[in-house]
């Protein structure tokens, strides 16, 4: 529940992610306690996940697999296609990247929107579902692949500054032993950064650098309680980092004086609110 804490005074502040929120389901307190209470209740394992920094293959493509200032997480069943596809074309360059957009981003539009509760029982309906965390800090919960979707996925603003891939982990929440097991390729894209900006970036220590990653922002509410290819990806009121189609976005900047008086941290956290409200827009 605490991105739902964490998260609130950004939406209150932010009219325009406060009228896409508005569009979501609305949220069902007994849903959310039993979604966490089913996440407990199960076994749990911790796996590492792949982590590849991206470059697309066509820049000037409308659908890219990860935005500028940004950090997609894929999951999947454990042999998907689709996750060993991914992983091939950001590995070779071989121009498959904006086509596996393009699919992933026409299968999460062709997805209904469900109610909390509607959702929270589809989750607890598959054998596994997961979170996602880095340096032990959960970015999201309840990553779930459902039938008809074969990758979810997951956007992150991030503000460019150093990433350390092993701290990088997908918990898995398990029904039975047969259960099908998840797994997961990290991507992230760094945005060009002023000298400024880097410098600052560059002079934190270990303990801030921890947040140059942040939590899914978007659909803040459905985070903690649902899933994300069902609800969150299948919207237009979600993150469009997501839905992998290109919308005008522009690479933002603290503006140099200003980031010439901040302290390293505060700039740190200036960018990722950039990145964030760019992302959200």
């Amino acid at each position: 529940m605490s991105t739902l804490i964490l998260d609130q005074d950004f939406v209150n502040n932010n009219e325009n992610i406060k009228s896409k929120v508005a569009q979501l389901p609305e949220l069902d307190p007994v849903a959310m306690e039993k979604i966490s209470i089913e996440s407990e209740q199960r076994r749990s394992r911790r796996t590492t996940m792949e982590v590849l920094q991206y470059e697309p293959s066509d820049k000037s493509a409308s659908n890219h697999l990860v935005w500028a200032g940004s950090v997609g997480v894929f999951v999947a069943k454990k042999g998907s296609k689709t996750l060993k596809r991914i992983i091939e074309a950001v590995r070779t360059n071989n121009g498959e990247d904006v086509i596996i957009a393009k699919e992933i981003a026409d299968t999460y539009a062709s997805r209904p929107m469900l109610s909390h509760q509607e959702a929270v029982d589809l989750a607890i309906s598959q054998d596994s579902f997961a979170d996602v965390s880095y340096g032990g800090r959960l970015l999201f919960y309840n990553a779930t692949v459902v039938e008809g979707v074969d990758v979810c996925a997951i956007g992150l603003p991030y503000n460019g500054g150093r990433i350390y891939p092993e701290a990088f982990e997908l918990i898995e929440h398990y029904a039975n032993e047969s259960a099908d097991e998840l797994e997961g390729v990290v991507l992230y894209r760094p945005q060009k950064l002023s000298t400024s900006e880097a410098n600052a970036l560059s002079s934190l220590n270990e303990d801030d650098e921890w947040y140059n990653i942040g939590k899914h922002f978007m659909c803040f509410a459905a985070s903690a309680v649902t899933v994300f290819a069902t609800v969150c990806a299948a919207t237009a009121a979600c993150c469009h980092s997501a839905s992998f189609t290109k919308r005008g976005l522009v690479n933002p900047h603290v503006q140099d004086d200003l980031a010439k008086k901040l302290d390293s941290i505060t700039t740190a956290k200036e960018l990722l609110k950039l990145r964030r409200d760019i992302l959200c827009s």
